[in-house]
């Protein structure tokens, strides 16, 4: 699925767009910005429209393209779900913090290699070793399934939530016996 959110100023009542000074010059949040003006509806629906067909006219010219880059995103997930992988998370970003925090309490037994200095000029910056840990660690790795018991607190909203994986393609499989993961 592709879905683009766009967000326009204006309402069905004409507004005043205020000055603000630091958005009079174009960036990469605003590359056209808006001075100020008496701001009405049908400017809104104008600029709508005209973003939706330069998005029709982009996605005709560029079919080929498009189409190929939606086949190999999913081709790479499933590639991604066939085998053991490890996604950034705040969860493994706090985990690496940990082992900073206590590596740095010991005293260093070896110096940097080359491979290991900062990079960039930062020096705030630390070994890889952390981040390869973390990342490999099998405690760490992204699930290729979940379990979803069937005595939820809020039963209806647990069916709701698969039913919406259905709908979106997710495979779902019912137990039909007891079973044991991880002990």
């Amino acid at each position: 699925m592709i879905g683009l959110l766009t967000e326009i100023i204006g309402s069905p009542t004409p507004s005043d767009i205020p000055l603000v000074t630091q958005r009079l010059i174009p960036n990469a949040g605003t590359p056209n910005p808006i001075v100020p003006q008496k701001w009405l509806f049908k400017q809104s629906i104008d600029y709508s429209v005209s973003l939706n067909y330069a998005m029709l006219d982009y996605a005709a010219r560029n079919r080929d393209q498009l189409l190929y880059n939606i086949y190999k995103m999913g081709m790479n997930s499933i590639e991604r779900g066939s085998k053991d992988y490890w996604a950034l998370s705040p969860s493994k970003i706090a985990e690496m913090d940990r082992l900073i925090k206590e590596g740095q309490k010991k005293p260093a037994k070896d110096t940097q290699t080359v491979s290991d200095e900062p990079a960039w000029g930062n020096r705030n910056t630390v070994s890889k070793k952390y981040f390869d840990t973390v990342m490999t660690n099998p405690a760490f790795k992204d699930p290729r399934g979940f379990i979803i018991p069937s005595d939820q607190p809020d039963f209806a909203t647990a069916v709701e939530f698969l039913n919406a994986l259905i709908r979106t393609g997710v495979i779902v499989h019912k137990s039909t016996n007891a079973f044991v993961v991880n002990g």
